[in-house]
């Protein structure tokens, strides 16, 4: 149960942080695909 709440709570902050990420890279995301 210890470790099934660990996995959960890290797949959710990585879930919000790879949601944010995406967020905010949004506008930039584009130049760096081009630049890429």
């Amino acid at each position: 149960m210890i470790e099934r709440g660990m996995v959960h709570s890290t797949l959710t902050l990585l879930i919000e942080y790879g949601f944010a990420e995406r967020n905010r890279n949004e506008e930039i995301g584009i130049t760096y695909y081009r630049c890429r």
